[in-house]
């Protein structure tokens, strides 16, 4: 039997008993206990984060790549802290995991990605985080994995001073002010940051000092929402700036390369009964030195994305239509592309939901689809989709010079994905298993002269499974989040890489957090266990960054009835060697101080 027919055959068979004990487990539950499940909305199985009293203030004064660490299902890439961060979830490439604003999809078509290091913490709800492949139905372009990003001025008065320190040369500064006037509510958040990160680190015996790695970065968020004429309307301002240094790996030091981004984000929605229109205007300018390859690069170039969309929704079904242009000129890519997406989903009955997708893209059209089952079980609901998703060529993939490919296929996804959560009490438990294959895999690949182009060369399985477990008991809250991943590449054109795990996959994730009374305050304890990682597509040894495990102690204290609240922190407790790229060592143990004061109620 094929390799191929050796996976599919372990995956059916690790379904057929997940579904066999699932729909056991379900059929003894009683007939009372039914979810009433009455919009559309509902469709997707997930369990919200647990949050924490230290992870309320942090929050505030994080980037979304350093909070979403406490999550498993997250896998970070990233230089040091405040340097770009990629992420992908559930075993998924990044460019494959969307991040939407309000239902907007603002992944950049330059690179398909979204770099989280510049997305305020603020924006991140407890329920953001969309794994595996029920993560296809998010924007036009998603395959498994997803963020969804939102804030809301609720008109609540509020006025807060935000202050940060960290040991290893960083400050922070922010404000958030909220209220409203008349029947507008308005909300404002303002933020200053920067760090040296300058911190020790270890290479085999000999210590030494991190230098080269700062950062700086501005951002500057407003919403105004109100009701005119029965009409909800919102309006919405992100701007970032930024720089990033980078002096090259621990191998390569002083040959720094330097990242300046500047990006304006304006979003404006009409909602009135079942009919929602958002508009999206983004404009990004990024200048990117770079001294580290065979090649001195300079690059410059100007993004813009335009969007428009419109959502109908009734009791049983949604739609969306949505238009979007975006188009890049400057120093290696010029270009523009128009696509137009169409989304339906249908609540057929009690228990069956249907999706479908289409993207019209270079006078082709994509089409993509998901069949959801949903039991009806309050106690213990269950829920089953599998379908079928694609994610189109990015700008720098197509037309980047001097590596683009405009012969490019599309990426494919199938999928099967099972989700289970039980109740009882105070104790939650979610358990989702996820079974992709990816045809047409798009990888980067070394051409004649130090040059990289992109080619369709894979055909991938991946497995990801994850349980989520939250318990509360009297003053103490325990939450488990614990993730295992199996890839294998099962077809390609490059022999060595043939029967291998996919690059940066852990084999597992599992981080626990434990938080409770300690006199007047909140201790936090959260433990990280990260499992082996290959670098290298052939899975060479020289390439594998080994097992890592760290601890983060916190204690959070307010005082001045609630007016002052503090958080101090202790980063890699155990002061581990971790890295999350070969050769860019983070930073050992550290410390870290979080102060928010509120203005008098």
């Amino acid at each position: 039997m094929s390799a191929l027919g050796q996976v599919l055959q372990r995956t059916m068979k690790r379904l057929l008993v997940l579904i066999v004990h699932l729909a056991f487990i379900g059929m003894q539950a009683q007939s009372s206990d039914t979810l009433s499940t009455t919009t559309i909305s509902e469709s997707l199985l997930r369990l919200e984060e647990m949050r924490t009293t230290v992870d309320s203030l942090v929050l505030l004064q994080s980037n979304a790549a350093e909070y979403l660490l406490k999550d498993s299902r997250f896998q970070l890439r990233q230089y040091a802290p405040g340097s770009v961060a990629t992420f992908n979830l559930g075993g998924a490439n990044s460019s494959q995991s969307r991040v939407l604003w309000d239902g907007i999809d603002i992944s950049s078509m330059a690179s398909g990605t979204m770099d989280l290091s510049i997305v305020p913490g603020i924006l991140l709800q407890s329920s953001s985080v969309v794994d595996g492949s029920n993560a296809g139905s998010f924007g036009s372009n998603g395959m498994a994995g997803g963020l969804a990003l939102n804030w809301t001025a609720s008109g609540k008065r509020e006025f807060s001073t935000l202050i940060g320190l960290t040991s290893i040369g960083g400050l922070s500064f922010g404000v958030l002010n909220g209220g409203h006037f008349g029947k507008v509510n308005y909300r404002s958040f303002l933020q200053v940051q920067e760090s040296s990160n300058t911190y020790p680190y270890s290479l085999g015996n000999q210590d030494y000092t991190m230098n080269g790695m700062g950062f700086n970065d501005v951002t500057l968020m407003q919403q105004y929402n109100g009701i005119y004429k029965r009409a909800h309307w919102k309006s919405d301002i992100w701007f970032t700036q930024g720089e990033k240094n980078n002096s090259g790996s621990i191998l390569a030091a002083g040959a720094p390369s330097l990242l300046q981004d500047k990006a304006l984000r304006v979003k404006y929605s009409w909602h009135k009964r079942n009919h929602k229109i958002s508009a999206f205007v983004g404009r990004e300018w990024q200048a990117y030195t770079d001294t580290l390859n065979a090649i001195n690069l300079t690059d410059t170039n100007t993004y813009r994305q335009y969007t428009l969309q419109y959502n109908y929704h009734t009791k049983f079904a949604k739609n969306i239509i949505e238009v979007g242009h975006v188009s890049a000129g400057g120093t290696s890519r010029d270009a523009a592309l128009l696509n137009v997406t169409a989304r339906h989903e249908t609540k057929l009955n009690d228990f069956w939901n249907i999706l479908a997708r289409g993207t019209f893209w270079q006078g082709k059209l994509y089409g993509a689809g998901q069949f959801i089952w949903s039991s009806k079980n309050n106690k213990f609901p269950i829920q089953w989709s599998t379908g079928s998703f694609y994610r189109l060529p990015t700008m720098n993939e197509l037309y980047w010079n001097p590596g683009g490919n405009l012969e490019l296929a599309p990426e494919r996804s199938y999928g099967s994905k099972m989700s289970a959560l039980y109740r009882q009490n105070d104790l939650k438990i979610s358990l989702t298993t996820d079974q992709l294959i990816f045809n047409n895999l798009i990888q980067w690949t070394p051409l004649s002269g130090g040059i990289w182009s992109p080619v369709n060369l894979e055909r991938a399985y991946t497995s990801s499974s994850t349980l989520l477990l939250q318990l509360v008991k009297g003053n103490v809250n325990n939450e488990v989040s614990a993730t295992h991943q199996y890839s294998r590449v099962l077809v390609s054109s490059n022999a060595s890489s043939l029967g291998k795990q996919l690059i940066y996959r852990p084999s597992f994730q599992i981080v626990h957090t434990i938080d409770g009374q300690l006199l007047k305050g909140r201790l936090q304890l959260r433990s990280h266990a990260m499992g082996r990682r290959h670098t290298l597509r052939d899975n060479a040894n020289a390439g594998i960054l080994n097992p890592e495990f760290w601890m983060d102690l916190a204690y959070s204290y307010s005082f001045l009835s609630g007016r002052v609240q503090m958080t101090g922190r202790v980063h890699n407790l155990t002061n581990t060697n971790k890295t999350f790229i070969p050769y860019y060592p983070m930073p050992g143990r550290h410390y870290s101080i979080n102060i928010k004061l509120n203005s008098k109620k």
